[in-house]
């Protein structure tokens, strides 16, 4: 087992990787953060490390700590467009949390401008357009977003809202529909094809 291999070998990198990503998934950023910070103390330093130890951060709420490790990772000279996008994308979400709007929508733009296939970051620009009233921009945004990724629900369901408010109800049932496909658990898309539903009969 894993920590069979940590007890053979405490500085074995894959070993602490795993099991630092496995508290993250199971929402123990904390603990996630502890191993990542390990890594990095035992010179295993990298974009993405530190993109690691930041997003623990910002969900264990230590913003100070998270910015200061997105920042250092972009100032890696060999970070790759994939990696700078996922660390605008994060440092996009700081500004969510912290209600810095505008904020947020810079970092979105920054991630997309590294990699034009950011799906999160496409569906969170479209998300934060709706919040401006830019709706048709909004639905082309989640329209591209689930073009281009047939795995998240995310951008369905937006959608389905869209289309929902615009009086679309044919249309909204498609997407939430498919939305609840992709996560038969959203509480949100069931609330929502209840709604449909009503308008429909």
């Amino acid at each position: 087992s894993i920590k069979e291999v940590l007890l053979n070998d405490n500085c074995n990198f894959e070993a602490i990787a795993c099991i630092g990503a496995n508290h993250f998934l199971n929402n123990n950023p904390e603990l996630a953060l502890s191993f990542y910070k390990r890594l990095f103390e035992l010179g295993f330093g990298s974009p993405e490390i530190l993109n690691n130890i930041g997003l623990c951060s910002l969900f264990a709420n230590q913003y100070d700590l998270c910015i200061t490790c997105f920042e250092k990772a972009l100032l890696y000279p060999e970070i790759s467009d994939i990696t700078s996008s996922d660390i605008w994308y994060n440092l996009s979400c700081v500004g969510i949390y912290i209600g810095d709007f505008s904020m947020a929508k810079q970092a979105l733009k920054i991630a997309i401008s590294f990699n034009d296939k950011n799906i999160e970051a496409l569906n969170n620009m479209a998300i934060l357009d709706m919040k401006e009233g830019l709706i048709e921009q909004a639905k082309n945004g989640f329209e591209s977003a689930c073009k281009m990724n047939e795995f998240l629900y995310e951008p369905l369901f937006n959608l389905a809202v869209i289309k929902f408010n615009q009086g679309d109800n044919e249309e909204a049932f498609k997407y939430a529909n498919l939305s609840l496909e992709k996560d038969p658990n959203h509480f949100e898309t069931k609330e929502l094809l209840s709604k449909i539903k009503n308008h429909l009969n």
